[in-house]
């Protein structure tokens, strides 16, 4: 309660601002509910708004638990990423180079799949694979380099749903997912789930509110399904209070205000907590809680960059007080890294190839011919139908605690949907079998430890 009087005094009291965007995750989100419902409208200058890049990073941990073991953990092998670090997303960068690598890889694997089969058929389209990847690239590239790019991949995308080449490859896409229970999987994680991931990443650094709320709304149904309660709750209640907000404050944000540029080039905003993260917890937090002379170091270090921050912060928020001379930036790639993220989706790309795991065929059972494992009959039903399950439990949560239906009735229970991996057995699961094998084997050591004891004590003696 102190720290909002603290803000109400310091930023709407004294500076006169109408309202108090609080950006937070968890712990925060809650005490801010808990504060404005105690004491009403009065308090309506303080506006909730959840850190995004939290909720990035909690998404991948979430996306990690229905695909690492159905093929994820044998591409990251050939890739060579570490398979603990993916499995834990221990690392946010790694895992996210991880999940665009995979989500390309798959995506061009299928494009190659939809060119083979109408080059088969009676209608060969205009473009070849080659022909329209380069199409797409050079124009990228060069965009790039002429600065105006979001204008430019704009109709370049509208040129191309425009072409029967699109509406050919969909209607190729759902026939394929209709008759393989394997390609009806992956095509849900290539348009829904990465899909998802990915474009939210993309709204961040294009600060796209618009493209940011559909994200999350795509992202709520696997947070639900996978037992991530809380990014459940916060994404339900931010979804609400943006309907609530004020006209000139969803102004703001459609003008990219959710998030900030630490160098001032375009395409390359963060998130405000991931802001945070970078600039004061990296340099700041450590020295306050241990102050080393490293760390205050780092400090003495740190006060030009955020000097430079601030100057580039007031720039984008008062830009007619001062009239920079505009740069030319251009996107300059190291070499090493493009050659390296190019060589690992080639290599996923052939391992798929090389197991047939999108091959285009009649199959109605789920498998992983990455290592040759079939699902059973209710891993298929839970990993098919994990979205819908999620999206029906995250609709039922927004009618009783959003809607205040009284009709519904929501259980907070978790949900063990099954997957490709194995199942652990904890404590409480071990069978009476394996109790009393348990207690023959520690028997028998503390016997065995006995014996030996006896036999040194007699050696002793005598």
């Amino acid at each position: 309660m102190f720290v909002f009087q603290d803000l109400y005094s310091a930023f709407i009291k004294k500076k006169g601002y109408p309202f108090y965007l609080l950006k937070e995750m968890q712990n925060y989100m809650k005490y801010c509910k808990l504060f404005k419902f105690e004491y009403g409208h009065e308090h309506d200058w303080l506006l909730p708004l959840p850190g995004d890049w939290h909720l990035l990073k909690n998404f991948q941990i979430a996306l990690m638990k229905p695909y690492f073991d159905a093929g994820l953990k044998e591409l990251a092998k050939v890739s060579g990423y570490s398979v603990a670090a993916i499995q834990a997303c221990s690392k946010f960068k790694k895992t996210h180079y991880f999940i665009v690598e995979v989500w390309e890889a798959m995506y061009q694997t299928m494009v190659t799949k939809f060119f083979e089969h109408s080059e088969s058929g009676n209608e060969p389209s205009t473009f070849t694979h080659t022909e329209l990847i380069a199409l797409v690239s050079d124009t990228i590239t060069q965009t790039c380099c002429e600065g105006n790019i979001e204008n430019k991949i704009t109709e370049v995308l509208q040129s191309l749903q425009e072409s029967k080449e699109i509406i050919l490859f969909m209607e190729f896409i759902q026939k394929c997912a209709n008759t393989n229970a394997t390609w009806k999987f992956w095509t849900q994680f290539v348009f829904e789930d990465a899909f998802a991931y990915i474009n939210l990443y993309i709204a961040l650094r294009s600060r796209n509110w618009e493209l940011r709320l559909a994200c999350l709304k795509l992202m709520a149904p696997i947070f639900s399904a996978y037992e991530h309660f809380t990014c459940k709750k916060i994404i339900a209640q931010h979804l609400a209070d943006v309907l609530a907000y004020p006209s000139s404050i969803v102004e703001q944000l459609k003008k990219g205000c959710f998030s900030v540029s630490l160098s001032g080039r375009p395409w390359h905003s963060v998130a405000i907590d991931e802001a945070h993260e970078m600039a004061i917890n990296k340099d700041c937090k450590t020295s306050i809680v241990r102050p080393t002379e490293d760390y205050i170091n780092r400090i003495a270090t740190y006060m030009p960059f955020r000097a430079k921050c601030l100057d580039n912060l007031k720039t984008q928020l008062f830009p007619e007080d001062k009239n920079p001379v505009e740069k030319e930036h251009t996107i300059i790639c190291e070499l090493t890294s493009v050659k390296v993220y190019n060589e690992n989706i080639f290599e996923q790309m052939q391992a798929i190839k090389t197991s047939g795991l999108l091959n285009v065929t009649t199959s109605t059972c789920l498998e992983n011919p990455l290592c040759h494992k079939k699902a059973s009959q209710e891993q298929q039903c839970d990993l098919l139908a994990f979205r819908d399950i999620g999206q029906s439990e995250f609709d039922k949560y927004i009618d009783y605690y959003i809607l205040r239906k009284s009709s519904i009735q929501v259980s907070q229970r978790k949900r063990k949907l099954s997957t490709f991996g194995e199942v652990k057995i904890n404590k409480r699961g071990f069978s009476q079998l394996q109790k009393d094998m348990k207690l023959v084997r520690t028997c028998m050591q503390k016997k065995i430890t006995m014996v030996k004891k006896i036999k040194a004590t007699c050696i002793i003696s005598s």
